[in-house]
């Protein structure tokens, strides 16, 4: 998809300067052999594979007839190659300084946001439905939003007369029955040792996710936060907030035993913060490999339960990744549990 009014501006910019877009099939091809996703990508090729060159991928440029097409952003992720030229107002840019490339940044989450829908939507439509939303969500090449999320329920919604003015996160109201469902999802991150002495590293970090069904377009929701631990207050490092949510109360989300969350909730479930937590102190699991032998492996795990957390696990999973083998073409295990 291209944009006649993007062009005209970097045009008018750039001026002598300006290197016109190539032809989609060129365009295509050089990003592949850029990537090195081509037919011949095990050919050795100098300018693209030396070692003194500089990577900055997401953002490449490909070379055209005239000069170097720059910055292009592209990702490929399951099966999909997706990618923009955004436009970059000061041409004088230090290339180094990707940071401070704000179209950058723009086009790599509208790339992120599309790939997440080609993962979740039907592939018989997704293309359709991909194309209307980004003609309505990107008048004059410009995004009103990066989250693409709410693209079917734009798609599907036909209304004619706009009484009220919606906003870009929320562009139509919901009708039905009104629900608000939170998603908390933690991880612990470890590496553990049985030998005396050994030292045990741990974080803990998480999410939480909010889809709100509410009717109206300009409804807040105010949500607290507090810790289940009367004498331990609530304590939240390094957190990160939705754009939409403010925080009421302390000046900072980490002190205190009580946060309230306030926001007015899009239509699509979204991360409402993002968080990492010095407790607890110990991990939840403790657990050791042994591993011994040649031509056969003999492989001895041992998992224990720590002592704080309770025995109300739906479901336990362990999962050992062998890099670099051979085919496994026997297998022979037992287990025991106390």
């Amino acid at each position: 998809m291209q944009f006649p009014t993007v062009e005209k501006r970097c045009k008018k910019a750039y001026g002598s300067d300006y290197v016109p877009l190539p032809a989609p099939s060129i365009f295509v091809n050089n990003v592949l052999v850029r990537l090195a996703l081509s037919s011949d990508s095990k050919q050795y090729v100098e300018w693209r594979d030396k070692a003194n060159g500089m990577m900055q991928l997401p953002v490449i440029g490909i070379n055209t007839e005239k000069k170097e097409l720059w910055p292009v952003v592209a990702i490929a992720q399951n099966y999909f190659l997706v990618c923009c030229v955004p436009f970059v107002e000061d041409k004088n840019i230090d290339r180094k300084d990707l940071l401070n490339v704000f179209s950058v940044s723009i086009g790599f989450s509208v790339l992120l946001g599309i790939l997440n829908f080609l993962a979740t939507a039907d592939r018989l439509t997704c293309l359709i439905d991909l194309d209307n939303y980004l003609t309505l969500s990107m008048p004059f090449g410009t995004p009103s939003d990066t989250d693409l999320s709410s693209a079917p329920y734009i798609n599907k919604f036909h209304s004619q007369k706009f009484i009220k003015r919606q906003p870009a996160w929320k562009p139509f109201d919901y009708k039905g029955r009104q629900q608000i469902s939170f998603k908390i999802l933690e991880f612990v991150r470890s590496v553990q040792s049985d030998q005396s002495g050994g030292i045990c590293h741990f974080e803990t970090f998480g999410q939480i996710s909010v889809k709100a069904d509410v009717e109206g377009s300009l409804n807040d929701v105010t949500v607290s936060l507090l810790s289940t631990e009367s004498g331990q207050p609530l304590s939240l490092d390094s957190v990160v907030i939705h754009p939409c949510v403010n925080v009421h109360g302390p000046s900072s989300i980490g002190s205190g035993s009580l946060k309230r969350l306030r926001f007015s909730p899009p239509s699509y479930e979204f991360i409402m913060l993002q968080y990492c937590s010095p407790f607890p102190k110990d991990p939840p699991i403790q657990g050791v490999f042994k591993m011994l032998g040649e031509n056969s492996v003999e492989l001895l795990i041992q998992l224990k339960l720590n002592d704080k957390v309770k025995n109300s696990f739906e479901y336990c999973d362990l999962i050992i990744v062998f890099f670099n083998r051979i085919k496994v073409s026997k297998r022979f295990g037992s287990c025991s549990h106390s």
